[in-house]
């Protein structure tokens, strides 16, 4: 089956890492191509690493142009796809308008909840109102990520009877648990080895509330002598200056390594002791299931579908809680080294049962096949 994929863009992200998942694991066809709306970013040499036609559309962030969109049409009419899978708002929009003109079908992929546009432009709103508006005739199908995406979509105006879950997928040869992982990255960032380390990886924005981490760490550095922090990720300058900012306020500096944008991101999920996700709003947090994946106990923030990923593997806390938050490390951090193990292999379980890449996979083959059908 031959499918064009269109993203927004390709920087480092949620939708972008789910594909690349799905391409690498030949969960999904190879063929046809991925299109950027905008530049390509850091996931372009990854695809193509993987054989995968990658182009890009150069279009300026924020800007519609017509004379790009005329490009869109042209590409797409030479490739002839079976199928134009479109990533993210814009996508979503620009190329299910594209696809329509050449009644190819279209699928649009959403993963996102309600709490997690409140940071969004305006301008990205907008689209989104424009998206609801359309969806009972651009799109063939609506794929979220969560349940609780497709209820809050839904409440925005999104044609309901189109709307299919599919969860995100983790591949379980690479996130895994390992000791070898655990020793060299606590020699890398030079703590001993009998240390605990409690990790927050995601992007610097204010959705992913790095400030109530901060806090919550400072106090857990308090009742906890041997215990340090890891903050993986990478923002804008606002941002990067704030967190900074907040580490130095905290008390504890010597206690945080800020780490910045990583490539190892496996590595170092299976080096710590506990996974916290403390976000204002979440659809479906990759990053916690790989941590899961690596036997590593969340912290989550009750937001989204968090609480039913972790489900009787992890701790969930309500969003913004600062004590919660900390009590709830403490509380993972603190288990005697048996029932760490028992809460470890539980989380393993819940994503080899429920949320294995393959499993996953079969889910958009037969999704994908019934387009052709049509």
């Amino acid at each position: 089956m031959r499918i064009v994929h269109i993203f927004t863009g390709l920087n480092t992200g949620g939708a972008e890492m789910m594909m690349y998942k799905l391409l690498e694991s030949n969960s999904v066809s190879r063929k046809g191509m991925i299109l950027s709306l905008l530049s390509n970013g850091e996931m372009e040499p990854r695809f193509k690493a993987l054989g995968i036609n990658v182009k890009s559309l150069g279009m300026k962030r924020g800007r519609f142009s017509i004379l790009k969109f005329i490009e869109l049409v042209k590409i797409l009419r030479k490739e002839k796809p079976d199928l134009i899978s479109t990533w993210l708002y814009h996508a979503d929009l620009i190329g299910g308008l594209a696809g329509r003109l050449l009644n190819i079908p279209v699928c649009w992929n959403v993963g996102a909840s309600a709490a997690s546009l409140t940071t969004l432009s305006k301008k990205t709103k907008f689209v989104i109102k424009i998206c609801a508006f359309l969806s009972s005739w651009i799109p063939n199908k609506i794929i979220f990520n969560s349940k609780s995406g497709l209820r809050d979509h839904v409440d925005f105006g999104y044609k309901s009877g189109i709307c299919e879950v599919i969860p995100n997928g983790f591949n379980l040869k690479l996130y895994k648990p390992d000791e070898k992982a655990r020793k060299s990255f606590r020699n890398e960032i030079h703590v001993p080895q009998n240390s605990r380390l409690v990790g927050m990886i995601g992007r610097y924005d204010p959705i992913k509330n790095h400030e109530g981490f901060i806090k919550a760490c400072s106090l857990v550095a308090k009742a906890q002598k041997n215990v340090y922090f890891v903050l993986v990720g990478s923002g804008n300058d606002e941002m990067k200056q704030k967190i900074t900012r907040w580490v130095q306020e905290s008390g504890t500096r010597e206690k945080f390594f800020l780490l910045g944008l990583r490539q190892d991101i496996a590595r170092i999920s299976a080096s710590l002791d506990v996974l916290v996700c403390p976000s204002w709003g979440e659809a479906f947090p990759n990053v916690v299931g790989e941590a899961m994946a690596c036997g590593v106990p969340c912290v989550v923030s009750d937001v989204g579908d968090s609480p039913e990923i972790i489900k009787g593997s992890g701790i969930v806390i309500p969003p913004g809680n600062i004590e919660a938050l900390a009590q709830g490390i403490l509380k993972i951090i603190q288990l005697p080294k048996k029932q760490w193990q028992s809460l470890s292999n539980s989380a393993r379980k819940k994503i080899t049962d429920e949320y294995e890449i393959g499993y996953i996979g079969k889910h958009f083959e037969k999704l994908y096949a019934s387009f052709i059908k049509m």
